[in-house]
């Protein structure tokens, strides 16, 4: 039976005004020589209608995703735990069992990163309980780190921003590495391309802190 370690970067709402949360569950098979994670969104019933997200090996500097995959086994979607890198494709799918129908403005999921944006025409994001909505497999080699920088919208607006470590690097070492990197990150995030401006306006933002919260199990 595999064990599963399961990670969860929690979006603290304590300076905002809803009285929900936010999460991003990671969940990593260690039955696994490399370190294969599985990345989950739940919304917790927030009105949540599309993302950007984009999430890169962070550490070591010479590491990169393993195994990048178009996230299709023939004609069959791969699933969580599978040791690719790759974004889940019933996402961007219409029709058939677990479809999600987005519309999908950036989907790459390379050696470099997985960089996802889209959402779901005219309604919002509904996710099932925890952990939520499978939306990524990333592999990285052993002891190694990931950064992901995910913005939330709700009718184009940005409504929460989460940047963090993903997972904290078990090594005594890395681990100092990672946290300190994570001042650093407070005020420095990466932006790119021109999908942005059709995903939200800029004249409103509601940035919140960031919290994290680890959990085991069996």
């Amino acid at each position: 039976m595999k064990k599963l370690v399961a990670f969860a970067v929690l979006l603290s709402l304590l300076a905002c005004p809803s009285a929900s949360a936010v999460s991003i569950n990671v969940v990593r098979d260690r039955a696994s020589p490399n370190a294969v994670y599985s990345l989950y969104l739940d919304v917790m019933g927030e009105s949540i209608d599309s993302i950007d997200m984009e999430l890169r090996s962070f550490w070591p500097h010479s590491s990169a995703l393993l195994n990048p995959d178009s996230g299709l086994n023939g004609f069959d979607p791969r699933g969580p735990g599978e040791e690719f890198t790759f974004i889940n494709p019933l996402l961007g799918a219409q029709a058939g069992p677990g479809a999600q129908g987005w519309s999908l403005v950036r989907h790459e999921a390379t050696a470099d990163g997985i960089h996802l944006a889209g959402g779901p025409l005219g309604s919002t994001i509904e996710t099932p309980p925890s952990p939520g909505l499978f939306l990524a497999n990333y592999v990285l080699p052993p002891v190694s780190c990931a950064i992901i920088d995910l913005t939330l919208f709700s009718d184009r607006q940005i409504v929460h921003e989460i940047s963090g470590v993903i997972p904290l690097c078990p090594e005594p070492t890395a681990m100092s590495l990672a946290m300190l990197s994570l001042v650093g990150l407070a005020g420095v995030r990466r932006r790119s391309g021109d999908y942005r401006p059709y995903l939200r306006s800029l004249s409103s933002r509601n940035q919140c802190g960031l919290d994290s919260a680890w959990a085991a199990e069996n």
